[in-house]
């Protein structure tokens, strides 16, 4: 059974992660030469579960054309459109209860180049 602090200390011994506070860190990817992207990893719980969720920014909501951000997401695999404050993310939540490394880099990877990519092609920016 993985707990968050299993995953903070892969996340810490394998990627350059900023510790935000004990419950949310961030992690800067380098896409290609030229684009990088945030993603923020928190702990979360739902009564007695705790849950790991990776989210990343795409965009200011007045930046982003939100029907052309659902249309481009109806059949991704990974992550839903969420609105924190101002800004647009692709998220997506796990349980930690028996969770293997597989099932956390992956999505996380996966959740983080599909936010680069709306974020590419819905804003022209690489902001986040």
């Amino acid at each position: 059974m993985a707990q968050w602090h299993d995953i903070q200390a892969y996340l810490s011994a394998n990627y350059a992660v900023e510790v935000i506070n004990p419950q949310l860190l961030k992690i800067v990817f380098t896409i290609d030469s030229s684009r990088t992207q945030i993603a923020f990893l928190s702990r979360q719980t739902l009564g007695e579960e705790e849950w790991l969720t990776v989210e990343s920014v795409i965009g200011r909501v007045d930046a982003v054309n939100l029907a052309g951000a659902l249309a481009q997401v109806e059949n991704i695999v990974v992550g839903g459109l969420a609105r924190v404050g101002e800004l647009v993310t692709l998220k997506n939540s796990m349980p930690l209860a028996n969770m293997d490394i597989n099932e956390l880099v992956r999505p996380m990877e996966l959740v983080t180049l599909t936010a680069d990519n709306l974020e590419r092609t819905l804003t022209g920016m690489d902001a986040f």
